[in-house]
């Protein structure tokens, strides 16, 4: 299995929401994989958009200014879940094993019925 590490691209923000200022309402994102199998190693990529919710109440609201790698990444892995968590790390492992997996190259073969 990859050691899979999420990064934080872009984040989209509305001005006002709730009266307060720059809410983030969208996180772009890349999850990179890398797995060494036999001595190589081998890269897979996942490219994510998360819409987070607003918050009526917003008893967890951080300024804009104050937000980090670990808060931001904390609500895109809360709206993904476990559930899309495993299929991040599945689509990038199978990009892994594609990798690392030998293509099959067809060889012409003779005919058996002709002589």
């Amino acid at each position: 299995m990859a050691n899979i590490q999420y990064n934080i691209n872009s984040m989209s923000v509305v001005n006002n929401i709730q009266n307060e200022p720059d809410y983030v309402t969208n996180v772009f994102w890349t999850a990179v994989g890398e797995e060494t199998i036999n001595g190589t190693t081998y890269y897979g990529k996942f490219n994510g958009n998360t819409f987070l919710n607003v918050d009526d109440n917003h008893p967890n609201f951080v300024p804009y200014n104050q937000l980090t790698t670990e808060i931001v990444l904390s609500w895109v892995m809360n709206v993904l879940g476990q559930e899309g968590q495993d299929t991040v790390a599945r689509l990038i492992n199978e990009q892994i094993q594609t990798q690392s997996t030998p293509a099959v190259d067809p060889q012409p073969a003779p005919l058996p019925w002709v002589s």
